[in-house]
């Protein structure tokens, strides 16, 4: 995504004093392919919150994975 401009309260979009590409790629996303799992939730950075969350709930695993083909 190209960004060159920005949306003001007003309405207006106006120029970006340095304009930019987002690529859509976060670090969790990057990591989530470097581990090999099927979601940011499956890495080491997030795991341990989905089982201290998971724990005291005696909850099982409902979350799903979707991938796109």
């Amino acid at each position: 995504m190209f960004m060159v401009h920005v949306w003001q309260a007003d309405g207006r979009f106006t120029p970006l004093p340095q304009p930019c590409i987002d690529v859509g790629v976060e670090r969790e996303r990057n990591l989530m392919v470097l581990q090999g799992v099927g979601s940011v939730f499956e890495t080491d950075v997030f795991a341990w919150i989905v089982q201290e969350i998971r724990s005291p709930a005696s909850a099982r695993n409902t979350f799903k994975v979707f991938r796109s083909s």
